[in-house]
């Protein structure tokens, strides 16, 4: 998913980088919803748009669930 949906490349994926990719993943029920309780909107509202969140690869619709990949915790590896 994280290299289909959110253009994450890897060769082999190691346990430690599974563990920080999924501390990285967030689901929300809708877009609503992920402004809501990330404060998107708020630090970025000229990129708050569903149609600009799903281009750009921020967050995805997958199986009903509006699920967003924070690419900054991935590369600080916060738990």
């Amino acid at each position: 998913m994280l290299e289909q949906e959110f253009d994450l490349k890897k060769r082999v994926w190691t346990a430690e980088e599974l563990k920080k990719a999924r501390n990285a993943l967030f689901a929300f029920p809708d877009v609503k919803a992920f402004l809501s309780e990330t404060g998107w909107s708020r630090d970025n509202p000229e990129c708050s748009s569903e149609e600009y969140l799903t281009t750009e690869r921020i967050c995805r619709w997958i199986d009903g669930r509006f699920i967003y990949f924070s690419k900054l915790l991935w590369e600080v590896g916060c738990p």
